[in-house]
């Protein structure tokens, strides 16, 4: 299962942090709009992540939306993958493309970088043109190496496509064998989310929250990379601790 700890300690300031009260350098967000340098800077200095760990971080991506008022991206709520509700290696599945680097067989999505509908400014990789789906610069990064395509650092808009990006060798093995392992990546976000929520803390210092609640599964897949019924509950829990780690991560990257 995929405990959720609870007990570390705000900072003292929090949550009105005066900059100028830190010495510089200060420590920087994760950024949407990078490529894959900053992001895994960040969790490696942060959280001794290792490129693997990273990518299986990222997988979280698969709950959820994004939101346009709040990020700029998409348009009011806009997944990442199409079943946003399930805990299951389906992002990795969309981040490969059937023409550019992937196995999938018959799946394509025509990833293209467009500025976003809504004004915003902001460019992100959509499933052209239908829209329905979103990855971020920080995302594709996983697949391709877009590093020093950057045109603008402010808008994120890469100067190659999806097809002439080159691929990001560090990062792509790990995708494809998530993509074909959903209880490998399940097995190994759980210990990277655990890790990163005890990030400078002993275990015995943190309490899970509401152990009862938590179960232990074996998947039952419906088909090649399905999800059982149990994980399909499974993602109340991720879920709730998902969001919650968002909070956090900002507050331990920003202090």
């Amino acid at each position: 299962f995929i405990p959720f700890f609870i007990g570390r300690t705000d900072c003292s300031a929090a949550p009105d942090i005066n900059l100028a009260n830190y010495a510089e350098p200060y420590k920087s967000f994760p950024d949407a709009l990078a490529g894959f340098g900053h992001n895994y800077d960040l969790f490696r200095d942060h959280f001794n992540f290792t490129v693997r760990e990273f990518v299986a971080a990222l997988g979280a991506h698969t709950l959820g939306n994004v939101h346009l008022k709040y990020s700029g991206f998409g348009d009011g709520l806009t997944p990442w993958v199409e079943e946003w509700w399930l805990l299951n290696n389906k992002f990795y599945t969309e981040l490969l493309d059937v023409y550019g680097v992937s196995d999938v067989g018959n799946r394509h999505r025509d990833w293209a970088q467009l500025i976003n509908q809504n004004d915003s400014g902001l460019w992100e990789w959509v499933d052209d043109p239908q829209r329905r789906l979103l990855m971020l610069n920080a995302d594709m990064a996983l697949v391709k190496d877009i590093d020093d395509s950057i045109i603008n650092e402010n808008t994120g808009r890469i100067s190659c496509t999806y097809h002439e990006c080159p691929n990001n060798t560090a990062t792509l093995p790990f995708v494809k064998m998530y993509h074909h392992d959903n209880q490998l990546w399940l097995d190994d976000f759980a210990k990277v989310f655990t890790k990163m929520i005890l990030t400078g803390y002993d275990v015995n210092e943190m309490t899970i929250l509401a152990p009862d609640a938590y179960f232990e599964t074996t998947p039952t897949p419906e088909d090649n990379g399905g999800t059982s019924d149990a994980q399909r509950l499974k993602v109340v829990f991720a879920t709730m601790s998902w969001i919650l780690m968002l909070f956090f991560c900002d507050f331990v990257i920003v202090i």
